[in-house]
C-alpha cells in the first residue's frame, strides 16, 4: 500500500538497530572504565596498607626518603591512571552527543514519515467517502 514509506520506515528500523549496538557497546566500555579504575584503586590501597603495616611494625623504621618515594609513585600511578580514564571518558562522552543526535533525528524521520502515511491515509478515506 506505501512501498516508499515501507521502505523508509525499514531503513530506520536498521538505524534504530545500530544505534542500539552503539549504546550497549558504550555501555560495556563505560563498565570496563569503572571497572580498571576500581581495580586501579584497589591496587593503591593494597600498597599503601602495605606501608601502613611497614610503619606499625615496631621492628622496623620506614625512612623519610623511603616513604617520600612510595608517595611519589603512588602518586604519579594515581595521575596516570587518571589521565587515561580521563580520555577515555572524553571518547565516551562524544560517541554519546553523537548517538544522541542520530537517535534524534532519526525519531524526526520516523515521525515525519509515520505523519506523512496517516494524511495518505486520510487522504484515501476521504476519497473513498465521496
Amino acid at each position: 500500500m506505501f512501498p516508499k514509506e515501507y521502505k523508509e520506515i525499514h531503513n530506520l528500523k536498521q538505524a534504530l538497530k545500530l544505534h542500539h549496538f552503539t549504546l550497549s557497546n558504550t555501555i560495556k566500555d563505560v563498565q570496563l572504565l569503572a571497572s580498571s579504575t576500581k581495580s586501579n584503586l584497589r591496587r593503591s590501597v593494597r600498597k599503601l596498607n602495605l606501608r601502613k603495616k611497614y610503619l606499625d611494625d615496631d621492628k622496623k623504621e620506614l625512612k623519610p626518603s623511603t616513604d617520600l618515594k612510595i608517595w611519589k609513585y603512588e602518586i604519579k600511578s594515581q595521575i596516570a591512571d587518571l589521565t587515561v580514564s580521563l580520555e577515555k571518558c572524553d571518547a565516551i562522552i562524544v560517541v554519546l552527543k553523537d548517538l544522541q543526535t542520530q537517535c534524534v533525528r532519526t525519531s524526526d524521520n520516523l515521525k515525519a514519515v509515520l505523519l506523512k502515511v496517516k494524511k495518505d491515509l486520510k487522504a484515501r478515506m476521504e476519497a473513498k467517502k465521496l
